[in-house]
């Protein structure tokens, strides 16, 4: 006993009377708060985390509808919901061959030579060509070069430039010169679908 007062100071009873204290409100806090009584309002943002929550406390029922963004799920849980590759399946049956429209047009707006009977025509000096494939052609690729074609003055074109745009019926060309003036030029036309 005499060993006890020694060591008994100021400090050791405050001490210890606080520590009764903090202890006998923690358990009046368990015992005083009704049940889910503490909600959103009281708890600080982030406050809390993963550690502090019962295994299986939350369920899908207390989730908002899209609250869960892909980075919150686990890699791990991400691969298993991929599940495995199944067996390939049948190869499809082969398609139509491509065949391509082509055109050579010159100057004056006459077609040339054309692979899926184009026609042509053309308001001279506007440099604007008009090349009707009677078909719908809005779904395909128009590529055109200005080029040397038969029957056409000069031999060589000039140098220029050219622009496609596909069209319900076929394809509509402009030409121009190296300066950017509608100029009527030779050119060769292919479209593909």
């Amino acid at each position: 006993m005499r060993r006890a007062r020694a060591h008994l100071s100021y400090s050791n009873v405050i001490a210890t009377a606080a520590l009764f204290v903090a202890l006998g409100g923690t358990s009046y806090a368990v015992t005083a708060l009704p049940r889910n009584s503490v909600g959103p309002k009281q708890i600080r943002p982030n406050s809390v985390g993963s550690s502090e929550l019962r295994k299986d406390a939350v369920r899908s029922k207390q989730l908002k509808s899209r609250s869960i963004k892909l980075q919150d799920i686990s890699v791990v849980a991400r691969r298993s919901l991929q599940g495995r590759q199944g067996p390939a399946g049948p190869a499809g049956p082969v398609g139509p061959p491509i065949a391509p429209l082509t055109a050579a047009v010159n100057a004056g707006g006459g077609v040339v030579g054309s692979l899926g009977g184009a026609d042509g025509s053309h308001d001279p000096a506007t440099g604007v060509y008009d090349i009707d494939f009677k078909r719908d052609l809005r779904a395909c690729y128009a590529v055109a070069s200005l080029s040397r074609v038969s029957g056409t003055t000069p031999d060589d074109p000039q140098a220029g430039e050219i622009v496609t745009s596909t069209t319900g019926k076929g394809v509509l060309v402009r030409t121009r010169n190296s300066g950017g003036a509608p100029t009527d030029l030779p050119f060769h036309l292919i479209v593909v679908c």
